[in-house]
C-alpha cells in the first residue's frame, strides 16, 4: 500500500482533497520499527505525525494497543 493510499483510508484526513493528500504524501517519510522499539515517549517535544500503516503500537502507560 502506498503512503497516499494509506492516508486516503485514514479518517483523520477524510476532509482533505485528493490534491492535499498527494502533497502530504510527497513529504511523508516511511519508517520501520523493530518490535519493542520506542517511537516516542511522554513529554517528548512533538516533531512528527505518526500514521500506523501496519502492525500495532502499545501505549505502556495505559497498556492500550493501537492496530493498523
Amino acid at each position: 500500500m502506498s503512503v497516499e493510499e494509506a492516508l486516503l483510508k485514514c479518517q483523520m484526513f477524510s476532509g482533505l482533497s485528493l490534491e492535499d493528500i498527494q502533497e502530504i504524501a510527497k513529504i511523508a517519510q516511511e519508517q520501520t520499527y523493530r518490535p519493542g522499539e520506542i517511537i516516542f515517549q511522554e513529554g517528548d517535544k512533538a516533531q512528527n505525525l505518526h500514521v500506523l500503516l501496519e502492525g500495532k503500537v502499545l501505549d505502556p502507560e495505559t497498556q492500550r494497543e493501537f492496530m493498523a
